[in-house]
């Protein structure tokens, strides 16, 4: 018996150490695996990071070149209203433009005046608003003794009628003879 325990207990060590040395070949691999795996990482992003750089350097020359190309025509332009400016000073052109508009001001208020004054004054009317004659002047609300309830009397030619739906609870709906407004 001992003997079949000693071939167990052997048996059992080689494969322990099988597993073992399985293990640590894979962890070797999956070590030298992720490792040559970092490095094509850091290198693609070295890679990408210097591609970067060079297309934000072209993006911020090519910017430049605008703002600078604006800004010249901006001080062309300045230039040359700088220019007309003096002109127009030293010609004395603004009696031409002022003399016009000063005309056209007059005429304006010229017109104005003689509109109003000869306008009419707004014709006055008094609005009498008269109530509604609708027939229900007359009824009277009679209350019970002991407030038992109040009775509605209507005057002569109103009758009462069913009141058509959505007509809200408490009311009474009339027929009267016709209306006069």
């Amino acid at each position: 018996m001992n003997g079949l325990l000693q071939r167990i207990q052997e048996r059992t060590e080689r494969e322990v150490k099988a597993s073992e040395d399985q293990i640590w070949k894979e962890l070797n691999d999956f070590d030298e695996t992720l490792k040559r795996q970092l490095l094509g990482v850091q290198a693609l992003t070295e890679k990408d990071m210097k591609e970067v750089a060079e297309r934000t350097r072209a993006a911020l020359r090519l910017l430049q070149k605008e703002v600078l190309t604006q800004a010249e025509e901006v001080q062309k332009t300045m230039r040359k209203m700088q220019d007309r400016h003096q002109i127009w000073r030293n010609k004395g052109e603004w009696r031409f433009v002022a003399t016009p508009m000063g005309i056209g001001a007059a005429m304006v208020l010229i017109g104005a005046t003689l509109a109003f004054s000869i306008m009419p004054p707004p014709v006055q009317t008094r609005v009498e608003i008269r109530p509604p004659i609708n027939g229900l002047e007359d009824s009277q609300r009679v209350m019970a003794l002991g407030g038992a309830g109040t009775i509605l009397v209507l005057p002569e030619g109103v009758e009462q009628r069913p009141c058509p739906l959505r007509v809200p609870a408490g009311r009474i709906c009339v027929r009267t003879p016709k209306t006069e407004n």
